[in-house]
């Protein structure tokens, strides 16, 4: 009796439409489920056919392996609407796969990987709209990686408009071309970032839980000097609760601050990029000296269970 209504209509057409992707990607899973599947008949089909020497073994392990990886991401990749490509010398998911909790079992690992990239992004939007941040803000994610975190930020466009940097070229072309996301190139010396905009929101993510004690206040100028007034400058740091759970063996010093080169990045120098742990004495210090800078918030043990959470706005 409503139809004749155009609200009632697109109403109709709206709920057909939704029904209809999910049928789609019902379909898409369902197909990818069965490509896992016909690899496996083909991988057996392979070995029993071929003769095999050992070079011939490992070479089509590593394809094998490839392949459902690639596979594996495209199906996890649908059921979290972000793109399925994972750069190889992505850091994140390569220290996630041969992690000993996920250690032989791809489809955790890139579960994990996902799962806590679209965690950070929901994280990151409520601690904005806590501190009177709602609507879009133009955000700049630094130390961005191979975009663990930027590939789920650009499905929230009335929250953000994302411009991602990371120190690595490649990470900056992947992200620009394969994302979609436009990118910045960091630099070495924190007295070189330079930009020519600022942000409502600058994020940085388990960066300052890798800065010696010669940079990591430098970095934090640095960083603060590209949030616009009356923004926030929102990142993490290894608190007391990582120290507690992550690297009990750390002594942190009379200023709150304790540092080794040590890191999971083996292409960056750990004397400039290893493992740090500030306690909240250190880092309350460093805001200290910023001009205009009021700590709104500091939440401990914030971001996957132990990295502290710290919001600090620019007056």
């Amino acid at each position: 009796m409503f139809s004749g209504f155009p609200i009632f209509r697109n109403y109709v057409f709206l709920r057909e439409k939704i029904s209809e992707h999910g049928r789609l990607l019902d379909s898409i899973l369902r197909g990818q489920d069965d490509l896992l599947s016909r690899l496996k008949d083909v991988e057996n089909i392979l070995y029993a056919a071929v003769p095999k020497s050992d070079e011939f073994k490992r070479e089509m392990e590593i394809q094998i392996s490839d392949l459902k990886t690639d596979l594996t991401s495209l199906q996890l990749s649908s059921k979290y609407q972000v793109s399925s490509e994972i750069h190889s010398e992505d850091h994140i998911f390569n220290f996630v796969k041969v992690h000993d909790r996920f250690r032989g079992d791809i489809r955790s690992a890139l579960d994990y990987y996902f799962s806590t990239g679209r965690e950070s992004v929901q994280k990151l939007i409520a601690l904005k709209n806590e501190f009177g941040k709602g609507g879009r803000q133009t955000l700049l994610e630094f130390a961005s990686g191979y975009g663990c975190v930027t590939r789920h930020l650009t499905n929230f466009p009335l929250e953000f408009d994302v411009t991602a940097c990371d120190i690595h070229s490649d990470a900056v072309g992947f992200i620009k071309d394969r994302l979609g996301v436009p990118c910045l190139g960091s630099v070495n010396l924190p007295e070189d970032f330079l930009l020519e905009k600022s942000y409502t929101t600058v994020f940085a993510l388990s960066f300052f839980s890798h800065m010696p004690r010669r940079t990591w206040g430098r970095w934090l100028a640095a960083l603060y000097k590209a949030v616009e007034p009356g923004g926030c400058l929102i990142f993490t740091t290894h608190g007391l609760v990582s120290q507690r759970k992550m690297i009990p063996h750390a002594v942190i010093d009379s200023t709150g601050f304790w540092f080794n080169e040590n890191s999971e990045q083996s292409d960056l120098d750990t004397v400039e990029y290893g493992s740090t742990i500030t306690a909240p004495i250190f880092v309350r210090q460093e805001i200290a000296k910023l001009e205009g800078a009021t700590e709104v918030a500091f939440h401990e043990g914030h971001w996957w269970t132990h990295q502290d959470a710290w919001v600090v706005k620019k007056s």
